[in-house]
């Protein structure tokens, strides 16, 4: 009997069919899109493992949001068990809202929203009823230069008292902290054909720059180029932990020698966005030809939350910060937030769960709004303070926000995980010990 890995997978359109509201930018954007830049997907993976599975659902959508979720574990009931359910969204900028708590990214289709809950849905139980084909999973990380931090201390204008002064702004700020690492599951068959992947890397996909188009952004194109390599196999996109870090965009100055450059978010042309994206694109793919370390063992899926008021916010919608764990034996644990997550949580991962590799994933089903770190709520800003009104919280962060979170959030998933594994080891040597004295009493 085969002992390791098997999958189902697939893919499903979720295009709207009419034209109707995008995401956020409101005042800048039309009532509906325009045009279809390119489709929207959502992938569908399900892993298993004797009798433990995990699925893994990645939409092209800017939140997941609770409805999506929920009409999935409603579906899925009784199939496999909602921790076992893992949701996300690729985050672009630029795909309709589903998420009804945030009005301000803009009015909710329900036709849409009911349409996507179905199709995705019905993908999944079909996965779930199989064929489930033998794989190896192998985990590769690379490397690529196409982001920024974006909080950046300037002077000048700002929307809180004393209105002009000091204050941090969504500019790139080329010395502060950022995400490099692109990090990728390559699941193959027994011939060693790809069947599916999945893939990371911290970047806000808020660089496209026809506003009024629809488009799953980055992770689109990098998808296109993944299966024109390897076919045309459903791509698992996971949305790092980007909440401070955006595209990285250089113009040189006109009639400036080339080492005068600037530096913005948002591509001017379309062919500047392409050659962006495309970049990145050629990273992925070559992390893809490394050597990675092949992945084994048993599949363990776990949630834990934490009030808001414990963080010090408030919401009339009563979220929560949930962490969402995904482990794949000993050697890799798919950390999920519900959240825009602070690069710097990255590292308080890896430490955590060392020797592990760690792939850290943001906008994980019903998204709060942003997680910052101690630094920032000293410093303010948009993702401290900024954000919070806007998402319909009241309140603000308490100062020790990564200690609040890491230690009665992170580490208590930790210690359960733990005390979990000492109970297995101890109900095998209690098997063991069983069947000792069963063969001495023979």
């Amino acid at each position: 009997m085969f002992d390791g890995y098997s999958i189902a997978s697939g893919s499903t359109d979720i295009t709207p069919q009419a034209r109707i509201p995008l995401a956020g930018y409101s005042a800048l954007r039309k009532a509906t899109f325009e045009r279809v830049a390119d489709p929207l997907e959502a992938n569908v993976i399900v892993l298993r493992r004797g009798v433990d599975a995990v699925v893994f659902v990645a939409f092209d959508l800017m939140y997941v949001g609770a409805f999506l979720r929920d009409g999935i574990f409603k579906a899925l009931s009784g199939r496999i068990r909602r921790e076992s359910i893992f949701t996300s969204a690729g985050h672009t900028h630029s795909a309709p809202p589903t998420e009804d708590s945030l009005p301000i990214l803009g009015t909710v289709s329900p036709e849409y929203r009911d349409s996507v809950v179905r199709s995705v849905s019905e993908l999944a139980l079909r996965l779930l009823d199989g064929p489930f084909v033998p794989v190896t999973l192998e985990y590769l990380e690379g490397n690529a230069s196409h982001s920024v931090n974006r909080r950046k201390k300037v002077f000048g204008l700002s929307r809180n008292y004393p209105f002009i002064g000091p204050h941090v702004g969504i500019e790139p700020n080329l010395s502060g902290r950022r995400d490099d690492t692109i990090r990728m599951i390559r699941i193959r068959d027994g011939s060693g054909k790809d069947v599916a992947a999945c893939w990371s890397y911290a970047c806000h996909p808020v660089g496209f720059p026809r506003l009024n188009d629809l488009s799953a952004e980055y992770p689109g194109v990098v998808r296109h180029m993944i299966r024109a390599s390897f076919g045309n196999i459903p791509v698992v996109f996971w949305q790092g932990f980007s909440g401070n870090i955006g595209p990285l965009r250089a113009t040189h100055m006109a009639g400036s020698p080339s080492s005068q450059v600037t530096y913005g978010f948002e591509a001017a042309t379309m062919e500047e966005w392409n050659a962006w994206a495309s970049g990145l694109g050629d990273c992925v793919a070559g992390t893809a030809l490394g050597r990675g370390r092949p992945i084994q063992g048993p599949i363990s899926c776990s949630v834990r939350a934490l009030s808001l008021h414990e963080l010090g916010l408030s919401s009339s919608s009563e979220k929560q910060l949930r962490l969402h764990e995904i482990r794949l034996g000993r050697d890799l644990v798919i950390c999920g937030l519900n959240a825009e997550v602070a690069v710097e949580y990255v590292e308080i991962f890896r430490e955590l769960h060392a020797p592990a590799h760690v792939i850290p994933v943001g906008c994980v089903g019903d998204v709060f709004g942003y997680l910052p770190v101690d630094e920032m709520v000293r410093e303010g800003g948009y993702e401290a303070k900024g954000f919070l009104r806007r998402f319909g919280l009241r309140g603000k962060f308490f100062p020790n926000v990564s200690e609040i979170v890491t230690e009665r959030l992170f580490r208590g998933a930790q210690r359960t995980e733990q005390s979990k594994a000492q109970g297995e080891t101890t109900d095998q040597r209690g098997a063991g010990a069983a069947e000792r004295d069963s063969s001495a009493a023979h």
